[in-house]
């Protein structure tokens, strides 16, 4: 099944409406001082490498206020997504390319997000909860930590076909 959009593409108020709300949550928490992103890095910890790279060299960012996703949580299904490291090698060793090409922002509805896993980190998350909320947007979180929050900025139904009780399981979401 998967995950699929509910409402056609080229329904324009849609797409403006749904990210406009995920955009009026990034606008709301770089005003608190959270450091957000769309699209961060190709995986969780290519991620943090970037983000910690750009605090490094100066840009302010406090790591215990970040709230991003990676092309991992946003690929377009297609067959180099279920390869394996070794396949991807072979392909690339062979000179060959391959893409795993992400969806855009004005297109989504749904991702899982990461957030800092320190206990100050886990803490803040919690404190932006009521904002999340007030942007219009649902989650799905543990509230201890152990795994990233699932935000919904679509339509009620935006999420049928995902099976929710995955995300109680924190390997589905790191």
């Amino acid at each position: 099944m998967g995950i699929h959009n509910t409402f056609p593409q080229d329904n324009v108020y849609h797409r403006i409406f749904f990210s406009n709300k995920l955009a009026n949550l990034f606008s709301r928490l770089k005003k608190e001082g959270w450091y957000c992103s769309w699209d961060e890095g190709s995986n969780q910890q290519t991620a943090w490498n970037n983000i910690e790279f750009k605090w490094k060299t100066g840009e302010t960012i406090d790591l215990d206020k970040v709230f991003f996703n990676h092309s991992e949580d946003i690929i377009i299904e297609n067959k180099y997504i279920h390869m394996s490291d070794d396949e991807r090698m072979e392909l690339l060793m062979a000179g060959k390319e391959y893409k795993l090409e992400a969806r855009k922002i004005d297109t989504e509805y749904f991702s899982k997000f990461s957030y800092s896993f320190t206990d100050i980190g886990v803490n803040n998350l919690k404190s932006i909860l009521p904002i999340i909320e007030e942007c219009g947007i649902k989650y799905t979180w543990n509230f201890d930590g152990r795994c990233r929050i699932l935000l919904d900025w679509g339509d009620d139904d935006s999420v049928k076909d995902f099976n929710m009780d995955k995300i109680h399981n924190p390997i589905d979401l790191l």
